[in-house]
C-alpha cells in the first residue's frame, strides 16, 4: 500500500470514529428555574425536568454551581406524623426515553452556602454530572414565583 493510501485510510478512519463519537446528547435539561433567595438566606431551591432521549438509563450523580458551596439533590418526604422533611438523594435515576421531574413539593436541587443572594431575573449556570452522559451545562433563571415553569405539569 502506498504512503498516500495509508494516510488517506488513516484520515478516513479517524473521521469516522470522531463522527460516531459526536452523537446527539441524550440528556436534555428543560425549564431550569431557581427560586430567588430571601434576603441573606444562604439557601435556594432549583427545579427542572431532566429528559433522557437515549436508549439506556442514566443517573444524575452530582451538581455544581459557582454560586454556592454545595448543591445537593433532595426529595421532600412526608413522615407518618404528616411532617414533611427533605431527604438527600445521592443519585437520581433518569430512565431511558424517560424523565426525572424536579418540582416544588417533591424532588429539587438544594443550593447551600450561597456566596451572594440570588435575585429574580438572574441567570445561574450549573453543571450537572451524569453517570453515562458526563457533564451537562444548564442556565437556571431566578424567579420570585417558585416552580412557576412547572405549573400545570
Amino acid at each position: 500500500m502506498s504512503m498516500l493510501r495509508r494516510v488517506l485510510l488513516s484520515a478516513s478512519l479517524a473521521f469516522a470514529a470522531s463522527a460516531a463519537g459526536a452523537a446527539a446528547p441524550t440528556i436534555v435539561v428543560e425549564r431550569p428555574e431557581i427560586r430567588a433567595s430571601l434576603g441573606n438566606t444562604p439557601t435556594a431551591a432549583a427545579y427542572m425536568i431532566v429528559r433522557n432521549t437515549g436508549p439506556a438509563p442514566d443517573r444524575l450523580v452530582g451538581v455544581a454551581c459557582d454560586c454556592a458551596r454545595t448543591v445537593m439533590t433532595h426529595q421532600t418526604v412526608t413522615g407518618q406524623n404528616g411532617v414533611a422533611r427533605m431527604a438527600h438523594e445521592p443519585a437520581v435515576a433518569v430512565p431511558a426515553r424517560g424523565q426525572a421531574v424536579f418540582a416544588p413539593g417533591g424532588r429539587h436541587l438544594m443550593l447551600m452556602g450561597l456566596k451572594a443572594p440570588i435575585r429574580a431575573g438572574a441567570k445561574v449556570p450549573m453543571v450537572l454530572r451524569f453517570e453515562n452522559a458526563g457533564e451537562v451545562r444548564a442556565t437556571f433563571t431566578a424567579t420570585d414565583t417558585p416552580g412557576a415553569a412547572h405549573a400545570g405539569h
